[in-house]
């Protein structure tokens, strides 16, 4: 099942996910805030029930797409993985982030606030789908919610759009990047130093 997904060229692919899952098994992490949901979820989810048991979501994942998310469902459903992650349908509207305009999910305090059982501890973004800034908003909209210091990974790092990104990133004072992983479509790989407050 897996593997059938991950040869679609919009997924992470299997050299990618691969990586993250060493990644994970050496950060540990308590919980994960994915943007963009998928076969990486599953794969997320696998990780972080073997670490800490499947009795309630560590992995929260966001997307734009309800397709998506019903895929998502059914493949967590297949693998006996329902109950550890944790999925929403946000939509994708136009915002200024950092004083920058830009289309990115709309993650209102309140649903991130209800949305997250546990405080994550590291972040994958691989959504939302489009071009331009589009992933932008995903670190400076989250950075209240999360555990600093917290890893992140941005998926298709070597895309033109992504470099843009990491480099307005790259400005803001709670945001450290470190490498660019040669995996799959390139995973950046940063830290969320502190909140904004």
């Amino acid at each position: 099942m897996v593997a059938d997904r991950a040869a679609n060229r919009y997924t992470l692919g299997a050299e990618g996910l691969n990586f993250l899952d060493r990644r994970i098994r050496e950060l540990q992490p308590d919980a994960i805030l994915e943007f963009g949901s998928g076969v990486s979820t599953v794969i997320l989810a696998a990780r972080m029930a073997e670490m800490h048991g499947d009795d309630r979501p560590r992995v929260f994942s966001v997307d734009e797409s309800e397709t998506y998310l019903r895929d998502t469902h059914q493949m967590l459903a297949e693998v006996g993985l329902r109950r550890c992650a944790r999925l929403a349908q946000r939509e994708v509207r136009e915002q200024v982030i950092r004083g920058h305009s830009t289309a990115c999910y709309d993650l209102d305090e309140s649903f991130l606030s209800s949305f997250l059982d546990i405080v994550p501890d590291l972040i994958l973004v691989d959504g939302p789908s489009g071009g331009g800034t589009v992933r932008l908003g995903t670190l400076p909209l989250v950075q209240d919610h999360v555990h600093a210091p917290c890893t992140f990974f941005l998926d298709d790092a070597l895309r033109e759009e992504e470099i843009a990104v990491a480099s307005l990133w790259r400005r803001l004072a709670a945001v450290e990047l470190s490498r660019v992983h040669i995996v799959g479509h390139g995973l950046l790989e940063g830290r969320i130093v502190h909140g904004s407050r």
